[in-house]
């Protein structure tokens, strides 16, 4: 999206965690000269070895300050990392408090009663062994404070005025920093010093608290892989390069990105060193693909539309086309599109479902939508639209050669601009590539799963599959020709994120109706259903987990498409 996302985070505004154990009051820490905000959480996720922490400076006096260093130490004191650097921070010469700069670039002070439910939790597995027990409260506390958040525009004049005086700083340490033995779920509790050299050679510090989550890798299961195909660097408006994307996926558990800057003027010009940019990232071991991609926006109503497999092929300029042109030029080109963020403002595209004109050149239409982008999961009635536009094109399917159809992902959107992430890690897909083995330095693999519709989207990293096992074993995204009407099994594989479930409820969706079950305590669910077919149909199907501590996990599996005699009418 074209626009400053800033996090609305559960942030480390405060001390919340003190050395004695879990505070439950939240207390705002100030200075009267340095704004400094630091995450509130970091995670990663098993087989990660490090944790890369994000800090915000910005310098509200006059007079430039120094950064002479910043020390890192365990919850008893114990110093884990302490960095000698030099880094200059410039004065802005404001008179605001930091209340003020949080209301206007929307970083909203954490809900006091979720923070104090996360900390509460975590209070409690202090005193734990390893357990079941003791993990869910883990959990619970990550995902509180890593899936409350929203992402705002900066409209203030005043603030976008301030940006290039922030300093943003990112910072690793790893498992051999901390010194400890540690298996997933678990946290560990650690203090951040900043110290600032005064122009009287004095020196001031500001002290900050986070907490590091090392948590168990994503859910799995043989030939499907997580990854993210919706994001930003600093070769648009995001905050990291395209290295600390990687780095930050593959902490995520990700194991495939595509890289989506805006096509503006220096995406166009450096292009190029984009591509390379991204090969180098993909070649850091261990391995995760890093494909480059644009985001597009259109001349008539900034709309968005996402280019994939662009390895051999130029950027286009922002609003060069409007969106049927921006749709062909895709098409022309040989590459994969996808409408982004369609019901999501202020970049809207909510009658996408129209732009179908080149939807018969080779079934080269819209390739497909985000169901989840950002902060955004698409609701019961948008649905329908994606709904409808199968059905409408279920003949166009049947007809293809690769039987392609409009295919539906979850992406992070990911801007991170100060750099928290809000949904990297979080917003994702899971593709299947029939290998035993993630795809790697193989970027054909990513496209030709996303292209078929190999596919899954996720708002948080739990996980759904079915599939139809009646005459052989037919995944999301596959096309079965049928001789004659009858029944079929459809099995249904989901797991959330989070070991914590009070209910889940499964839709499987056709032409036909849609068959709702209602499932009790249960997170991880592997079920058969069984429906009569007797004409041309889809199957697709939805997962909803919900707990009454965590909230709601949204899942959307792609559709498996039927063939009926004549076969490809």
């Amino acid at each position: 999206m074209k626009k400053i996302l800033v996090a609305i985070l559960i942030l480390g505004l405060i001390g919340v965690i003190g050395l004695n154990g879990v505070n439950k009051k939240i207390i705002l820490s100030e200075s009267e000269d340095i704004y400094c905000e630091v995450p509130l959480s970091v995670f990663s996720r098993y087989p990660a070895e490090s944790f890369l922490i994000p800090i915000i400076i910005l310098n509200k006096s006059e007079t430039e300050k120094k950064i002479t260093g910043i020390e890192f130490y365990k919850e008893d004191g114990t110093l884990i990392l302490n960095k000698k650097i030099e880094e200059v921070v410039k004065g802005a010469n404001i008179k605001i408090s930091d209340d003020e700069i949080r209301n206007k670039i929307g970083l909203m002070i954490p809900d006091k009663e979720i923070v104090e439910k996360a900390m509460n939790l975590l209070e409690k597995a202090k005193i734990l062994e390893k357990s079941d027990e003791r993990n869910k409260k883990i959990e619970s506390s990550w995902y509180l404070l890593t899936m409350n958040y929203k992402g705002k525009e900066i409209e203030d004049k005043e603030i976008r005025n301030l940006l290039p005086y922030f300093k943003i700083l990112n910072y690793e340490i790893t498992l051999e920093d901390l010194n400890i033995k540690i298996e997933p779920p678990d946290f560990i509790n650690i203090k951040i010093k900043i110290i600032f050299l005064n122009p009287d050679n004095s020196t001031t510090s500001i002290n900050k608290e986070t907490t590091l989550f090392y948590l168990t890798s994503l859910p799995s299961q043989w030939g499907w892989y997580p990854g993210d195909g919706h994001m930003h660097t600093t070769y648009s408006d995001g905050g990291s390069t395209i290295m600390q994307r990687r780095d930050q996926a593959y902490n995520s558990g990700l194991k495939w990105i595509i890289i989506t800057d805006h096509g503006w003027s220096y995406l166009i010009n450096n292009w190029n060193q984009y591509k390379t940019d991204c090969t180098n990232a993909q070649n850091k071991t261990p391995n995760i693909t890093v494909c480059p991609g644009e985001e597009i926006a259109t001349s008539d109503t900034d709309s968005h539309y996402l280019s994939y497999k662009m390895d051999n092929c130029a950027p286009l300029l922002d609003h060069t086309y409007d969106r049927y042109g921006t749709i062909y030029w895709v098409i022309y080109n040989g590459l994969i599109g996808f409408i982004a963020h369609p019901y999501s403002t202020p970049y809207t595209w909510e009658d996408w479902y129209n732009y179908d004109a080149y939807i018969n050149y080779d079934n080269s239409g819209p390739r497909g939508i985000e169901l989840i982008s950002g902060g955004y999961v698409i609701s019961d009635t948008e649905i329908q639209d994606w709904d409808n536009f199968l059905k409408n094109h279920l003949s166009v399917t049947m007809k293809d050669s690769k039987h392609r159809f409009c295919v539906g992902l979850g992406n992070s959107d990911e801007h991170g601009y100060w750099p928290y992430l809000l949904y990297l890690g979080k917003k994702m897909t899971y593709i299947y590539t029939g290998s035993s083995s993630p795809p790697g330095t193989y970027r054909t693999g990513v496209y030709n799963a996303i292209e078929r519709g190999y596919a899954t989207a996720s708002s948080d990293g739990s996980l759904l599959i079915h599939k139809i096992t009646t005459g052989g074993t037919y995944l999301p995204g596959y096309y079965i020709k049928k001789s004659s009407a009858g029944s079929i099994t459809i099995n249904v594989y989901a797991k959330r994120v989070i070991s914590q479930c009070d209910e889940a409820t499964i839709k499987i969706v056709t032409i036909d109706g849609t068959l709702i079950d209602y499932i009790s305590n249960q997170y991880e669910i592997n079920k058969n259903y069984s429906i009569y077919v007797n004409r041309d149909i889809y199957v697709r199907a939805e997962i909803t987990f919900y707990d009454s501590t965590n909230g709601y996990s949204y899942c959307f599996s792609n559709p498996i498409f039927i063939d009926f005699p004549p076969y490809g009418s």
